[in-house]
């Protein structure tokens, strides 16, 4: 059971596929968001996207590597909106 059924009460969920599965610096990263409401009615107060630089380097005097995460960008593609039982959000 994950952190949306457990608070929904089964069934809601989300999906995020990419268009591509690697980016070059500079490009347009693009996509779709899937929200499937579950079992009982809520309203989804904001829904967004961030992206992440994630870059890790090895330490030759730690076993642990030096690990550095920015936000890049967050993008809100929704907000407000209700999320009905078996219905179906799509945002791109």
């Amino acid at each position: 059971m994950g952190l949306l059924d457990s608070m929904f009460g089964g069934g809601t969920r989300l999906e995020l596929t990419l268009d591509t599965a690697t980016a070059s610096p500079g490009s347009v990263i693009g996509g779709r968001i899937v929200l499937f409401g579950g079992q009982k009615p809520l309203t989804v107060t904001e829904c967004g996207v961030r992206l992440l630089f994630v870059s890790t380097k090895t330490r030759p005097d730690s076993a642990l590597p030096e690990i550095i995460a920015k936000d890049v960008a967050k993008q809100i593609v929704a907000g407000g909106i209700p999320l009905m039982p078996g219905s179906q959000q799509v945002y791109t």
